[in-house]
């Protein structure tokens, strides 16, 4: 909707939930989220959030603030899980961010798998 933004970690440190209903089969074609990157960066930026069953389990860093549904659980229950998790005190940015610091998704894991893939 907001095109792209160069302050995504911005937007998502000002929302309050980050709800990703990705399509967990292949529906018309469409397959389902290959990492869900964006996924990553919620959670980096502290942001609790609502994933469906398409997301797959190594996008997720932080379980705490991830929660997930099927989409088959129905809208009511998508709202119910949101409403839950809005209840709940914000989690600390920071902690979350240096969670993903620890994790594959840390700029230095991936630049170390670079090096290791080309064999320097």
């Amino acid at each position: 909707v907001l095109g792209w933004r160069e302050d995504a970690a911005t937007l998502m440190r000002a929302a309050d939930l980050f709800i990703f209903p990705r399509a967990e089969e292949v529906v018309d074609g469409a397959a389902r989220e290959g990492l869900g990157l964006v996924v990553v960066e919620a959670q980096a930026a502290g942001l609790p959030a609502l994933l469906s069953r398409g997301i797959p389990d190594d996008a997720i860093v932080n379980s705490a603030i991830c929660e997930v549904l099927s989409l088959a659980d129905g809208a009511d229950s998508w709202a119910d899980a949101a409403r839950s998790i809005l209840s709940r005190e914000r989690p600390d940015a920071r902690a979350s961010l240096a969670m993903i610091e620890r994790s594959p998704f840390a700029l230095a894991a991936g630049f170390q798998n670079l090096i290791a893939l080309h064999g320097l």
